[in-house]
């Protein structure tokens, strides 16, 4: 069976049904069961075979914006379901295709939160915008993890900062949780500056150790710091190059970088 053949056997079984078919793709209404019982909304979708992958995108159903980075939402209209480069998805088999399906479905169910909340709900459930920021995010979450569950907690809630400075010619980046500083890092080196201070890690039993001398929680600062300047760098970088290329908002979530369309601009001022 061909990916698509795939598809539709695997949609006609979980809140799908397929509409029509015809070249390299397949139209497909959607209503994703909800956790509360509510009915959901139908979304008309058009799945493509493309180089050995599937490509889906919004067709005629008119419930998405046609671009929006916050909602993953691609400048083409694709829907962005994962990260390949650190989640790779194969397309072979059923057990692929209900992996992607599911993909599709979670995506679907979180529009429509976005739809009540105005931002994405679970900062961690998504990846950031672009290839560089994306992997400033994955070594921050990698980093975090080995510092315990207060530190990717942290993460998903967006409690985590991070404030350049210079001092006597040396970059640092200072590490802050809640507004409250936790160490500093040389750029140059990418070391801790203050490894004789207490580790603020969760290790749990007996006395609070230093961070010089507590596991390799040296290093996952240290990572942890310049990943998430890396990240918030690359992401600034992303909605720069978006709206020097024209984008605007689209209005649905609340806090989008991108500039606001003229009309909207009047009516806020």
């Amino acid at each position: 069976m061909t990916p698509l053949d795939l598809v539709k056997q695997v949609a006609a079984a979980n809140d799908g049904t397929v509409i029509d078919e015809g070249g390299n793709g397949v139209r497909i209404a959607v209503r994703p069961t909800l956790d509360s019982g509510a009915p959901p909304p139908t979304y008309l979708i058009e799945v493509s075979a493309i180089g050995g992958a599937l490509r889906v995108q919004e067709c005629g159903s008119h419930r998405l914006p046609a671009y929006c980075p916050e909602r993953h939402l691609n400048s083409d209209g694709s829907f962005c379901l994962h990260w390949a480069e650190e989640e790779p998805l194969g397309f072979g088999t059923e057990d692929d295709i209900m992996l992607w399906w599911g993909k599709l479905l979670a995506f679907l169910r979180r529009q429509i939160a976005v739809d009540s909340l105005r931002r994405w709900p679970g900062k961690s459930d998504a990846r950031a915008h672009g290839p560089e920021a994306a992997r400033g995010q994955a070594s921050a979450e990698r980093a975090a993890t080995a510092l315990g569950k207060r530190f990717t907690s942290a993460m998903d809630e967006g409690r985590l900062s991070t404030k350049r400075s210079r001092v006597a010619g040396n970059k640092r980046v200072r590490l802050f949780l809640d507004g409250r500083r936790l160490t500093s890092v040389d750029v140059k080196t990418k070391s801790v500056l203050t490894l004789r201070s207490r580790c603020p890690c969760d290790r749990q039993g007996g006395r609070p150790l230093p961070i010089v001398a507590c596991a390799d929680h040296a290093a996952a600062l240290a990572t942890l710091a310049l990943s998430l300047e890396r990240w918030a760098a690359a992401e600034r970088k992303f909605f720069e190059f978006a709206a020097s290329c024209g984008h605007e908002c689209c209005g649905s979530v609340d806090g989008c970088p991108l500039p606001l369309p003229e009309q909207a601009k009047r009516q806020a001022a």
